[in-house]
C-alpha cells in the first residue's frame, strides 16, 4: 500500500484501527466518542475516520472499516502506520463466535499488524441472552485470554473486563480510550515518517530557472509549425521540452471539448503510440499512462497558475506556453517525476498500464483563483434566464443521450420543472413564476441551435466548427458560442402574450415570428469564445463537474430516468440504480422484521457491493453508489423506484462521484482495489 500512504497518514495524531464484525458497535462507539451522543446509523459501507481529542494529552486518529466478510481481505489496505487495535467482539450473536475469533487470529499474527497492541473489547453485552449471558461471556473472556497466552507477540493482546459493555448504553465509553492511551507506545516509530522531499510550494532553483531560459530561447518554431511536425512525425529532437509543449497543446484541445487530464492523457499516448509505430527510432519511448497523466497534471497547474498571475482575465491560448513554463521552470527537471513517486511505483506494469496516484507527495494544486473582472468575456446574463437557457440546454442533453422519445423527455421535463421552480421560489421570491411558454421556449431554442451544430450536411469553415461533444458543452460556452442575450424571445412574442397568465399554464405558439429550426454560427469570434469559456471551466482547480447541477437540472435528469426505466429503454445507470434499489430496499424492509437476522441483512449489502457501478468498476466506485443508495432507502417510504428516484434526484446525475471525489482520484488503479476516502467533499455515514 505504499502507492498512497500520503492519503492515509497524519504524522501529528496516533492512528487506531478499530475492528469488529457488523453490527458490534463500532461506528456507536466511534461517534459517542467524537460527539457524546448515540447515532442512527446503518451498516458500514467502506470506513470512517475521526480526530479524537483524549485528555491523556493524546490525539487519536481513529479508522473504522466496515465489517462485512466480504470486505475483509480489503483491510490490509488500511494496516498501514497502524500503532493499536481495538477489536470489538460481538457477544450477543454467539452463532459467529468461532467466525469472530478466527478473524481475530488472523489479525493477530498478520506480518503488518505485528508491532501493534490488541485491545480486545467484549461488546453488545446489554443485549447478551439472560439465561445464558454468563457462560456465555466466560466463554468469549476465556477463548481470548487463550490466544494472549500462547500467541508470542512484541507487542500486547489485552482484554478489556467491563462487565455489561455496550457502545450504545454504557456511561462513560472513554474508558475504552483510557486503556487505549497505557497501551500506546511512548514514540512513534520511524518508519512512519513520511519521505523527506522538498516544500510542495518551495521556490524554483537558479538551475531550473536558466534551464526554462534557455530552452525557451532556442523554441524558433511557430504554434502551428510545431503542431504540423507532431502530426506528421517529423518534429525534432523528441525532448522533454517538445514533450511538454505537445501535452500542452493537447491538453488545450482537450479542454476546449469538455475534457479533463485523464482524457487528455488517453489522447496523448494514442498520438505517441501513432508517432511511434511510424517511426521508431525516433519516437523510442514505450507508452506510460501514469507518467503521461503526471506531466499533464503538473502542466495544468502551472497553467492555471499562469492565467490566475495576470492582471486581465482572459482563456489560456497555445501560444502561453513559453510564460508558463518561464512561471513554473521546475517543469524542465526530467526529473521531477521523483518528487511525488518511488521508482518501485512509477516502474511497475499498474502504473505503465493505468494512472495511480503518487506515493510520496501529492500533487500540486492551482492557487487560489481570482474573480475575473467585471466587462470581461460574455455579458453577464440575469439570473432567470441563465435559469431558463439552462434548463434548456439541459433538457437537450437528455435528449441527445437518451433512448426514449423527445416528446416524452421535454414533458417529463416542463413536468419536473414546475415543482422545482416552485421550491427555488420559496427561497429566493425573485424567481419568476413557472411558464410553461417561456420554459418551453428556450428548449425549442437550445434544439436549433444544437441542430447546427450536429448538423454535418451544413458547410463550413474549419474556424467556424466547434469541435466538442454538445454533451460536454457548458453553459457560458454555449451562450458565447450563439451570442445568447436572454432577448431571443422579443424576435417572436410580444411581451403581452410572453408575461400572459395563459402562456403560464400552457404552451402558446409564438405571435410575432415562428420558432426557427436552426440557428447557426457565423461569426468566428463566437467559436473562439466558446472554445475559450471550456478551457477557462476545466482549466481552472474547480472544474464544471465538481459542482451539484441546479435543483431543476437535477429533476429533469431525475424525470428522464424514471421514464426510461418505465419505457424499457433504461441505460446502464439507470438499471443500476433500480438494481441497487430493489436489492437494498427489500434490505430495509428486512428491518422491520424482528425475527430477521443482522446477518441476513449483512449479506444482502454484501450482494449490493456486486451488482457493476456505471463508469469505472472498481471498489470505490461500487462502495459509493451503495452508499449513496442505501442513504436514501433509508429516509424513503415508498415502494415505487420512479418515485424513490423522483425523490432522490441527486442520484439520477450520473457523474455525482465528481461532486466529492476528482477525476484523479475516481479513476485510479487505486480506487478500483481499495475504497478510498472522496478529497472533495467530505461524504460521511453513519454506521453500526
Amino acid at each position: 500500500m505504499k502507492r498512497a500512504k500520503w492519503m492515509f497518514w497524519r504524522t501529528n495524531e496516533r492512528r487506531v484501527l478499530l475492528m469488529g464484525v457488523n453490527y458490534s458497535g463500532k461506528t456507536t462507539l466511534l461517534y459517542r466518542w467524537k460527539t457524546g451522543e448515540v447515532v442512527n446509523s446503518i451498516p458500514t459501507i467502506g470506513f470512517n475516520v475521526e480526530t479524537i481529542r483524549h485528555s491523556s494529552g493524546h490525539t487519536f486518529e481513529v479508522w473504522e472499516p466496515g465489517g462485512s466478510d466480504k470486505a475483509r481481505p480489503l483491510f490490509r489496505h488500511y494496516y498501514d502506520n497502524v500503532e493499536l487495535v481495538i477489536f470489538l467482539h460481538h457477544c450477543a450473536d454467539m452463532s459467529m463466535f468461532d467466525e469472530q475469533l478466527d478473524w481475530f487470529k488472523t489479525l493477530a499474527t498478520d506480518g503488518e499488524l505485528y508491532h501493534a497492541p490488541i485491545l480486545v473489547v467484549p461488546a453488545v453485552q446489554d443485549t447478551m441472552a439472560p439465561d445464558t449471558k454468563t457462560e456465555d461471556l466466560a466463554k468469549i473472556m476465556a477463548a481470548y485470554a487463550n490466544v494472549a497466552a500462547n500467541y508470542r507477540r512484541p507487542e500486547p493482546i489485552k482484554i478489556f473486563n467491563c462487565p455489561g459493555f455496550s457502545a450504545r448504553t454504557t456511561e462513560n465509553p472513554e474508558t475504552v480510550l483510557d486503556e487505549v492511551a497505557k497501551m500506546l507506545p511512548g514514540k512513534r516509530r520511524d518508519a512512519t515518517k513520511t519521505p523527506d522531499t522538498k516544500a510542495p510550494n518551495s521556490p524554483p532553483s537558479a538551475s531550473d530557472v536558466e534551464r526554462a531560459k534557455t530552452m525557451t530561447d532556442a523554441d524558433g518554431k511557430n504554434m502551428e509549425s510545431f503542431w504540423s511536425a507532431f502530426e506528421d512525425g517529423s518534429l525534432a529532437p523528441w525532448d522533454h521540452y517538445n514533450h511538454l509543449k505537445a501535452g500542452f497543446f493537447v491538453l488545450i484541445e482537450t479542454f476546449e471539448q469538455g475534457g479533463a487530464i485523464l482524457d487528455a492523457a488517453e489522447t496523448f499516448v494514442g498520438h505517441l503510440d501513432r508517432l511511434r509505430t511510424a517511426d521508431p527510432e525516433l519516437f523510442r519511448d514505450e507508452s506510460h499512462r501514469t507518467m503521461t497523466t503526471f506531466w499533464l497534471a503538473q502542466l495544468q497547474v502551472a497553467a492555471a497558475n499562469y492565467i490566475n498571475s495576470l492582471a486581465s482575465a482572459r482563456p489560456l491560448q497555445r501560444d502561453d506556453f513559453k510564460n508558463v513554463l518561464l512561471k513554473t521552470p521546475q517543469l524542465t527537471d526530467e526529473r521531477l517525476w521523483s518528487e511525488h513517486y518511488s521508482e518501485d511505483v512509477l516502474f511497475t506494469q499498474d502504473a505503465k498500464d493505468g494512472w495511480c496516484l503518487p506515493n510520496l507527495k501529492p500533487l500540486p494544486s492551482v492557487t487560489t483563483r481570482r474573480r475575473l473582472k467585471a466587462g470581461l468575456g460574455p455579458p453577464a446574463m440575469a439570473s432567470d434566464v441563465d435559469r431558463l437557457v439552462g434548463f434548456g440546454l439541459t433538457v437537450v442533453k437528455q435528449t441527445i443521450v437518451s433512448r426514449a422519445r423527445r416528446g416524452a423527455i421535454v414533458k417529463a421535463a416542463l413536468a419536473a420543472l414546475q415543482p422545482s421552480t416552485m421550491q427555488e421560489r420559496a427561497v429566493n421570491a425573485a424567481i419568476p413564476p413557472y411558464s410553461e411558454t417561456q420554459a418551453y421556449f428556450w428548449v425549442q431554442m437550445v434544439h436549433a441551435a444544437v441542430a447546427a451544430a450536429n448538423n454535418s450536411e451544413v458547410e463550413k469553415a474549419e474556424s467556424l466548427n466547434w469541435s466538442g461533444s454538445i454533451e460536454s458543452l457548458t453553459l457560458p460556452a454555449f451562450k458565447a458560442l450563439f451570442g445568447i442575450t436572454g432577448d431571443e424571445w422579443r424576435e417572436h412574442y410580444s411581451a403581452k402574450s410572453w408575461n400572459s397568465l395563459p402562456a403560464r399554464m400552457q404552451f402558446h405558439p409564438p405571435d410575432k415570428k415562428p420558432l426557427p429550426d436552426v440557428i447557426a454560427v457565423h461569426d468566428k469570434a463566437r467559436v473562439s469564445a466558446a472554445r475559450g469559456a471550456m478551457v477557462e471551466s476545466y482549466a481552472s482547480e474547480k472544474e464544471p463537474r465538481s459542482e451539484m447541477p441546479p435543483l431543476k437540472d437535477l429533476a429533469v435528469m431525475a424525470a428522464v430516468l424514471a421514464r426510461e426505466l418505465e419505457d424499457g429503454t433504461g441505460r446502464d445507470h439507470g438499471i443500476m440504480l433500480q438494481a441497487l434499489f430493489d436489492l437494498l430496499h427489500a434490505t430495509e424492509e428486512m428491518k422491520q422484521d424482528p425475527t430477521a437476522s443482522q446477518r441476513t441483512q449483512s449479506l444482502a449489502i454484501a450482494k449490493a457491493l456486486d451488482i457493476p457501478c456505471a463508469s469505472v468498476d472498481g471498489l470505490t466506485q461500487r462502495m459509493f453508489w451503495v452508499q449513496q443508495v442505501l442513504l436514501a432507502v433509508g429516509k424513503f417510504e415508498g415502494a415505487d423506484f420512479g418515485e424513490f428516484v423522483r425523490a432522490n434526484a441527486h442520484l439520477a446525475y450520473r457523474e455525482l462521484p465528481l461532486v466529492y471525489y476528482t477525476s484523479m482520484l475516481w479513476a485510479s488503479k487505486e480506487a478500483e482495489e481499495v475504497y478510498i476516502a472522496p478529497d472533495r467533499k467530505s461524504l460521511r455515514s453513519l454506521i453500526i
